[in-house]
């Protein structure tokens, strides 16, 4: 299908780790992901462990920058059947164009943590080198992508960590973490 691909489990995980509930494990098996092709919208085929029927899940940004469900079909009676109807959603959606699927319960777009909020002089010099160095550009994406759906319910811890970050080491290290997975936006 035009304007559909096969997205590799890494990089769909990626993209949802930070939201999924820790309860889909318990009953399904996620088998096949696939986006448009410039992943605005993406999506998952899952087997029901309880019912052995199928499903898909089809999942595009809200108005703070998160992968949130817009699209689903469950009780599908072939693994062939929920991957056929999830490629015609995808490139169903693909052609509007849209970017943003308002879901109109978000009021914040995360944290971005890659913005200085202390003057160029209080940066950490190793903050600077991760914050702009192309090294690590797939690292910063994997942050950027968990922390948009970081809500900062009182704008005062999350300014200290903020700021903790830039001026310290501390971001190296926050960054190194994934760094190891990072390959996924290469």
């Amino acid at each position: 299908m035009r304007n559909v691909k096969q997205l590799p489990q890494a990089r769909f995980n990626a993209y949802v780790n930070w939201i999924r509930s820790p309860a889909v494990d318990f009953v399904s098996e996620e088998l096949t992901w696939y986006s448009d092709e410039e992943e605005r919208v993406i999506g998952v085929v899952l087997r029901d462990i309880i019912d052995n029927d199928f499903v898909y899940v089809v999942l595009g940004r809200d108005e703070g920058g998160v992968f949130r469900c817009v699209d689903s079909q469950a009780s599908l009676r072939s693994f062939g059947m929920a991957r056929s109807r999830l490629k015609q959603k995808l490139q169903e959606l693909s052609f509007t164009g849209k970017t943003i699927f308002a879901q109109g319960d978000r009021d914040s777009k995360g944290v971005d943590l890659f913005t200085p909020v202390v003057p160029d002089g209080k940066l950490s010099p190793l903050f600077k080198h991760v914050a702009t160095h192309s090294t690590f550009q797939s690292a910063r994406k994997i942050l950027m992508e968990m922390m948009r759906s970081f809500n900062d319910i009182d704008e005062i811890s999350c300014s200290s960590f903020k700021q903790r970050i830039r001026c310290s080491g501390l971001g190296v290290l926050f960054v190194c973490i994934f760094a190891g997975g990072a390959s996924i936006f290469r």
